[in-house]
């Protein structure tokens, strides 16, 4: 993990540098990153190795109903699955999120942010976060 973060221009001068370096204010450490696809391969795994897991992925449900200890799920096609729990994995402004009973805490963060992972056709340049 680097020790700071740094923008910089195409002649390679740093424009913001932000240090990142120890721990923040809640005793964790200031930033962290990690890979989603590569987080997201490790956990189905993980629940495909369990007996007692289904996986159903990229199922868009439509409608959720929840009885006796168990809830129902039903996806776009119709089909439907039930199961003591359902785990909705679909982003922040979802249609599961919607639906659940609990409560959800909003800290107020507003800022649209854009990913971009590319593969730099630039083989000969070292690419360190360090430099």
């Amino acid at each position: 993990m680097p020790d700071h973060y740094e923008w910089r221009n195409r002649d390679g001068d740093a424009l913001v540098r932000i240090d990142w370096s120890g721990d923040g204010p809640s005793g964790w450490p200031v930033a962290g990153f990690f890979s989603q696809p590569d987080l997201e391969a490790v956990l189905t795994a993980a629940a495909a190795a369990q007996s007692g897991i289904t996986l159903y992925r990229d199922q868009e449900v439509t409608h959720r109903q929840e009885e006796f200890g168990q809830v129902e799920l039903t996806e776009v096609a119709g089909a439907a699955f039930r199961a003591r729990y359902a785990v909705g994995a679909d982003g922040a402004n979802s249609f599961v999120r919607s639906r659940m009973t609990t409560a959800v805490t909003d800290l107020g963060f507003f800022y649209d942010w854009l990913i971009v992972d590319v593969v730099p056709q630039n083989t000969d340049t070292v690419w360190s976060p360090m430099n």
